[in-house]
């Protein structure tokens, strides 16, 4: 393309100099002198749709017109593209918005991947900020490739960021319920992460808006920090201590321990049946009770439907017979409450069994091909994906309203409230976000959001006088607000394609606790796996499974640990963490009021600064 004489926008903190080619940009920050260059046109800027199928267009494909609307406004048209796009300069930020040019045009566009990644410098301590799952960073000398420009999983948390060892910038997806998170890493260059934004129903249908901020010390602890600033000033972000205060069992997750326990199982695969009386299970958790002397806890209750696990959903109703049915299962709660723990339920309302009784294909999303989901995996079998149009009435059916039918009469029951009035619950498969392409009922992945908050309402606000602790299984930042706690959240892994045939796993980058950064002290996320070393490092709360083989030696006292941390620091604020080597394998993290936790892992050894669980120097786990 001919060079033609770049478009410029001033503020006191940044010269943003704006190619009118294809849009890209550099972005020169005073506070370190440093310029950031945005990538240019690549060959999948825009997916357009069409009657012969949807193909990827370059923004150098098609001419640009671009003015200068103001001082610090540039308005640009791509006619061919059906787009319209405005760069934005706002003090310290800059403002990308991408829109559909209007309904005269017949050009549809779809995907779009603008702005398009800025290139970091491959200088040692240079990374990409990628806040998938707990967090990481990808280094400029990471020796891997996590090269998914396409966009990878619907975000965790709506922002990325980068770092070039002297300069930072956070960028906020302001329009975040259709988007991937994308990582270019290729051709040599370090991994610098973009957004993608999604078509909604298969057309862009409305502006996108990402702001971009630049500034010097900005690093991820920065940035993840301006995150939350940005949740707080959306109305996302509502503290622990403040859901205590308007439901007092929240405070239970303060130093409790997660009680895991399981009750039917069927597995029809190979025909596999089994299951634990609720009574068993009763037994088992007062004697957990009387042996490790841990009095704040939520026992989560697994199987405990008419098929068991991960079976006939969502016709759950009436409890397992074999495991004691109704009056079973509402002695289990009497005797876990009696203990002083909670007592809460696994659920679930997203995979859609083929042999529930109120199954119904025409219920379920529908992918862009005009296919229904259809999943053989879990323990039911087949089952669809329900479109979440439907979950907040067979939430409100199970919970508050109870089950009757003429036929087949096996399936009547009373509702989950009246049967054993839980303190906590847990609905598998929520936060994900996915749309319905079904002409009978579209769902755009906003209303998907709305249905999950409406359900997760429904549950949480319980019986009266017995207000509900909430949880599902992937915490998003979107769901804070109503959220109590999670299943929990790892670092990012990548498959590693091998020869052998196994399924091997790679971390990416080097974990950072990006959403604990963001929303340590607003959501409680527990640690399932057995990494306690990371546990202590995060103060995660741990979980047991009494019906499990018995702990390793040191386990308890081990668990016990955590349990004092959590109680200091579980509801506090992550105010900062440090990596103190190169490869992550130290670490420290601090909380609001000054604790510390150090830890390194390859020695297993701790050290905490406060608290109930202070250590007097270096201290290892077994």
């Amino acid at each position: 393309m001919p060079r033609k004489t770049p478009l410029l926008l001033r503020s006191r903190e940044l010269k943003v100099e704006v190619d009118p080619r294809d849009l890209a940009v550099a972005v020169t920050v005073a506070a370190t002198g440093e310029t950031l260059r945005m990538a240019g046109a690549q060959d999948d800027d825009v997916l357009m749709a069409g009657a012969g199928g949807a193909a990827w267009k370059s923004f150098a494909g098609t001419p640009v017109t671009c003015r200068k609307a103001s001082a610090r406004r540039i308005d640009a048209r791509l006619p061919g593209l059906g787009l319209k796009v405005r760069i934005e300069l706002d003090g310290p930020d800059v403002v990308f918005e991408v829109a559909p040019a209007g309904r005269k045009t017949r050009r549809r566009p779809c995907d779009v991947l603008y702005p398009r990644h800025f290139v970091l410098p491959r200088r040692r301590g240079a990374y990409a900020t990628f806040p998938l799952g707990a967090g990481s960073i990808i280094p400029a000398d990471w020796p891997g490739v996590f090269h998914h420009r396409e966009g990878y999983s619907e975000p965790v948390a709506s922002w990325l960021g980068g770092w070039t060892g002297r300069t930072g910038y956070c960028a906020v997806a302001e329009t975040p319920d259709d988007l991937y998170q994308a990582v270019h890493h290729a051709g040599g260059e370090p991994a610098s992460c973009f957004f993608h934004w999604l078509g909604s129903l298969g057309e862009l249908r409305y502006a996108r808006r990402a702001r971009y901020t630049f500034a010097k010390d900005f690093g991820y602890v920065a940035q993840a920090k301006h995150f939350r600033a940005h949740c707080r000033r959306a109305g996302l972000f509502r503290s622990l201590a403040e859901k205590a205060e308007a439901n007092p069992n929240v405070d239970m997750l303060r130093g409790g321990a997660i009680i895991c326990t399981g009750s039917a199982f069927r597995r029809e695969r190979n025909f596999e049946y089994g299951f634990t009386t609720f009574a068993d299970q009763a037994a088992a958790i007062e004697r957990f009770r009387r042996r490790t002397g841990v009095s704040k806890a939520i026992v989560h209750v697994d199987g405990w439907g008419y098929w068991g696990y991960d079976a006939m959903h969502p016709d759950v109703l009436p409890p397992n017979a074999d495991c004691g049915g109704v009056a079973g299962l509402s002695d289990l709660a009497r005797r876990v409450k009696k203990l002083g723990y909670l007592f809460g339920l696994h659920d679930q309302y997203i995979d859609y069994y083929a042999h529930a009784p109120s199954f119904d294909e025409g219920k379920s999303i529908v992918l862009p091909d005009g296919r229904p989901v259809r999943v053989n995996r879990w323990c039911g079998g087949l089952c669809g994906h329900l479109c979440y149009h439907f979950i907040p009435d067979f939430v409100r059916r199970n919970f508050h309203e109870g089950v009757r039918r003429v036929y087949p009469m096996y399936h009547n029951s009373p509702p989950i409230r009246e049967i054993c009035r839980p303190t906590a619950y847990y609905i598998d498969c929520f936060l994900r976000t996915v749309e319905c392409r079904s002409e009978a009922h579209p769902m755009t992945r906003t209303e998907a959001r709305e249905r999950m908050g409406e359900a997760c309402r429904i549950v949480r606000d319980g019986a009266e006088g017995e207000p509900v602790v909430m949880s599902v299984e992937h915490p998003r930042d979107f769901g804070v607000p109503y959220l109590d706690f999670g299943w929990s959240l790892g670092h990012l892994s990548a498959d590693v394609p091998n020869t052998e045939g196994v399924y091997e796993t790679r971390v990416v980058g080097l974990p950072v606790p990006l959403w604990h950064l963001a929303f340590h002290d607003a959501v409680a996320v527990p640690s399932p796996r057995g990494d306690l070393i990371e546990a202590l490092l995060y103060a995660q709360a741990p979980y047991f499974w009494p019906g499990r083989k018995a702990l390793p030696a040191g386990g308890l006292a081990a668990r016990k640990v955590l349990l004092a941390l959590h109680a200091d620091a579980g509801f506090a604020e992550m105010t900062g963490f440090e990596l103190l080597a190169s490869d992550g394998s130290a670490a420290r993290s601090t909380f609001d009021g000054g604790l510390t936790v150090e830890v390194e892992r390859p020695a297993r050894r701790y050290r905490i600064s406060d608290g109930g669980a202070k250590t007097r120097g270096w201290r290892k786990l077994p």
